[in-house]
Order: structure tokens, then C-alpha cells, then sequence
């Protein structure tokens, strides 16, 4: 039997974790995968796994200048997308923080909305 950890995790332990999000989603170059259970001609079933690639406009500059204010503009955040205009950014910044965009309409998994989830830190 596991016993959960009941020590809040350290700022160090979020700066690593931070950093290992950024890494590793920076790399992701397609939506959010989806699934599909299908039944070939011959008979046999398979779950399928789709991967959409990134589009350009999906991902965008990394860094994005503020006209007539030198050296200010927008740093890109990571976005994990699960459709053209859906997806949730992992705000990687100094606690792990993430707003995630469901959209406006119902879609395969029936979540809809923006929420926020945050880790303690």
C-alpha cells in the first residue's frame, strides 16, 4: 500500500518541473492525439491513434516584437492543441500554470469552457 507524500513540494522541485514542461512541450509539433475504435474488413478491432499536425498558424513566432518599445514583445507560450482553435497553454513561468481552453461548444470529451489548474508552489 502506497502512502501519499504529505510534504508540500519545494520551489526547486517546481523550477525543475517548470523547466522539464518547457522542454518537452516545446517538441510537440501535433494536436493533442485523438482516438477511434474501428472494425477492419476482416473482422478484427483496433483503437486507432490520430495526430494532427501543428499547423503555422497553430505555431506561431516565439517572439513577437512591441512596435516603437525596443526590446519588449510577447514570448510565445506552449500550447498543447486538441483542435484549430482549442487547446490549453501550459504557463510554464515560476509555478506551473495552465488555463485551458475547451472552447465554446461541446466536442469528443463534452468540456467546454476555460479553467484555470495550478500546482502549489
Amino acid at each position: 500500500m502506497a502512502r501519499p507524500n504529505p510534504y508540500p513540494a519545494s520551489e526547486r522541485f517546481h523550477e525543475l518541473l517548470s523547466a522539464m514542461q518547457s522542454e518537452t512541450l516545446g517538441l510537440v509539433d501535433h494536436e493533442y492525439p485523438t482516438t477511434q475504435d474501428v472494425v477492419f474488413a476482416d473482422g478484427i478491432a483496433s483503437t486507432l491513434m490520430f495526430r494532427k499536425q501543428l499547423t503555422a498558424v497553430q505555431q506561431g513566432p516565439d517572439w513577437e516584437p512591441i512596435d516603437g518599445i525596443d526590446g519588449l514583445g510577447w514570448r510565445r507560450h506552449l500550447v498543447v492543441w486538441s483542435g484549430d482553435t482549442v487547446g490549453y497553454a501550459a504557463l510554464t513561468d515560476p509555478a506551473p500554470l495552465q488555463v485551458i481552453d475547451h472552447g465554446t461548444a461541446p466536442y469528443s470529451t463534452d468540456a467546454y469552457g476555460i479553467h484555470q489548474q495550478w500546482g502549489t508552489g
